[in-house]
């Protein structure tokens, strides 16, 4: 198979349903990168904009300062409440080998099941278009309060431009424990 004729795959990992699909990468505003804080830091609404200003130098900086004392190699995050009734999480990672995503795509689906999240997307975003030198990988968690005893598998959509990564990730999650 080349990587071309890569299409759309659908596994089962026990309440996980997780799409591959290749695709082009996300774009996104700056101000809506994730700042550079740990998981429960106070955010600073406006130093997504500041750390993008130079380039992406701050954020490289803050990031590398960081990323021994953060678990499993998940670099920031950014919450915002819609309507009252559904928040977003967005994560991003520096080591974007297969096998870390796979870990740490695992890892917030296990948080994500005491959350009741209904859908976790993984997208690649476009390193180069914010001049930052190495590719990164966006969780984005859309988290609605349900109230409900049986809830619904959650439904993982991952999107890359590179269907070599796909590959490799899809047997990394296939993989027999």
């Amino acid at each position: 198979m080349t990587e071309t004729e890569v299409t759309t795959r659908t596994t089962r990992i026990g309440n996980w349903i997780i799409t591959l699909s290749p695709g082009d990468v996300l774009t996104v505003p700056t101000d809506l990168l994730i700042c550079p804080c740990r998981p429960g830091d106070r955010h600073n609404s406006g130093l997504p904009r500041q750390i993008m200003a130079n380039g992406g130098k701050d954020l490289e900086r803050e990031i590398n300062r960081k990323k021994e004392d953060i678990t499993p190699f998940i670099t920031g995050s950014y919450r915002l409440a819609m309507r009252r009734i559904a928040s977003i999480y967005h994560w991003q990672l520096t080591d974007t080998r297969p096998e870390t995503v796979a870990m740490a795509l695992k890892t917030l689906l296990n948080a994500a099941i005491s959350e009741k999240v209904q859908v976790l997307s993984l997208h690649s975003l476009q390193a180069a278009s914010y001049k930052i030198p190495y590719r990164r990988l966006s969780f984005q968690l859309f988290t609605a309060f349900q109230d409900t005893k049986a809830p619904e598998p959650i439904r993982v959509q991952v999107t890359d431009s590179n269907p070599s990564f796909l590959n490799q990730l899809a047997e990394v999650l296939n993989a027999k424990p």
